[in-house]
């Protein structure tokens, strides 16, 4: 990539669209523990933040709210340690046409089918608070693809349009470590 920004990602869960006002409805998006309201143009922005159709000044608000996140290659562990993936999907286990691959979707449909590391990477980082840790926590496993974090994190980051577009999962705001009694 001939820059240092890998792009926009969306952080928060979609929930749908409700009635906002007076005959007017709005979508809403869970980031963390508050629930945020999208005018159709910034839902439309927030899910698709790459397309050039979006109005730059609505990239920039949804930025600014921490609905949109730029992703800089140079600060990759800065955005794992702030962020989680959470699956919002099964996993189906192997593609019985091509074993290699896995498949994510709801009780025997399969929606997306990813290699072995991004199954691995999608289930792992369901049980961490952060990106970091589930990067960590893989590398650090009994059998391994990759054993460097760093290159566990761009491995993931590699995947992560394909599991976000796809539904399997959404990226929020990571758990913030337990800080013991007070």
């Amino acid at each position: 990539m001939s820059t240092s920004v890998a792009g926009l990602v969306a952080i928060g869960h979609y929930l749908g669209l409700f009635p906002a006002e007076q005959d007017q409805w709005g979508h809403e998006v869970r980031r963390g523990p508050d629930i945020e309201r999208l005018t159709e143009p910034e839902a439309r922005a927030w899910a698709a933040p790459g397309d050039p159709s979006h109005q730059p000044s609505i990239l920039d608000t949804l930025v600014d709210r921490g609905l949109l996140v730029p992703v800089s290659w140079a600060d990759a562990t800065g955005f794992a340690r702030a962020h989680r993936l959470l699956p919002l999907l099964s996993g189906l286990g192997p593609d019985p046409d091509d074993p290699d691959r896995r498949r994510i979707g709801t009780f025997g449909r399969p929606i997306v089918t990813v290699d072995r590391l991004g199954y691995e990477l999608w289930a792992e980082a369901g049980g961490q608070p952060s990106l970091w840790a589930a990067c960590q926590r893989y590398a650090g496993s009994t059998e391994p693809i990759l054993t460097d974090p760093y290159a566990v994190l761009l491995a993931l980051l590699d995947r992560l349009d394909t599991l976000v577009s796809a539904g399997a999962a959404c990226l929020d705001l990571a758990v913030p470590a337990d800080p013991g009694p007070e």
